[in-house]
């Protein structure tokens, strides 16, 4: 896939390294050389361009992209400017990084496709993460459903699943467990009945938010 990434700020340079990683065409622009030139080396092309110049922006775009990110940071002003620019041109799908409440509703009231508030998201993240500190990580889902990796609580320890029962008596689905062996851990996608759990394990489920509350 070809990916546009508007602002080479940290959140901006880091989504392009990781995209890039995975083997993603990456084209990156942003007004500031400095940034621009540490990109040059790792990301498809790395332009110094003023987005909000829209004949600019509109020959670095390619015919065939498939998705631009605007990462603009400090400037909500130049951030919705160049959203509305994405727009005009005919990108199909536009993702925008907002900054406050208001901002998400003027993008909302633009018809921008997917909004990400990293602070937000990660201060809910972190808060989760303390409240259960088994949980590694999660996936949230809709309708107040996730996925969750975590260390399986005390009161599953040292039964078979078969035993546990766990979707019975807990209302949570296990759907791959990872089993320690020396430094590394091998993954059951389809763990049997007779699988016993122990502190090593990591465990992925699935089931509504206060059900894994509950239970972690």
């Amino acid at each position: 896939m070809k990916h546009l990434i508007v602002g080479a700020g940290y959140f901006g340079n880091s989504l392009a390294v990781s995209l890039s990683k995975k083997g993603e065409e990456v084209i990156i622009i942003d007004k500031d050389m400095g940034k621009i030139s540490i990109l040059k080396d790792i990301v498809t092309k790395a332009i110094q361009l003023d987005a909000a110049d829209k004949e600019m922006l509109k020959k670095v775009i390619p015919s065939d992209l498939n998705q631009a990110v605007v990462c603009i940071g400090r400037s909500i002003e130049s951030n919705l400017i160049v959203c509305m620019i994405l727009k005009d041109l005919g990108v199909k799908r536009i993702v925008a990084k907002c900054h406050s409440p208001e901002h998400e509703k003027l993008l909302r009231m633009m018809g921008i496709d997917f909004i990400v508030d990293p602070e937000k998201q990660m201060a809910e993240h972190l808060a989760d993460r303390l409240v259960d500190p088994d949980i590694i990580d999660y996936i949230p889902l809709e309708s107040g459903f996730k996925i969750i990796k975590a260390h399986p609580p005390k009161v599953l320890l040292g039964k078979k699943l078969r035993e546990l029962d766990v979707r019975n008596k807990h209302s949570i689905n296990i759907i791959g467990i990872k089993k320690r062996t020396g430094d590394t851990y091998n993954f059951d996608m389809a763990p049997g009945g007779e699988t016993m759990l122990s502190t090593d394990d990591i465990i992925i489920a699935a089931g509504r938010e206060e059900d894994i509350s509950k239970l972690f």
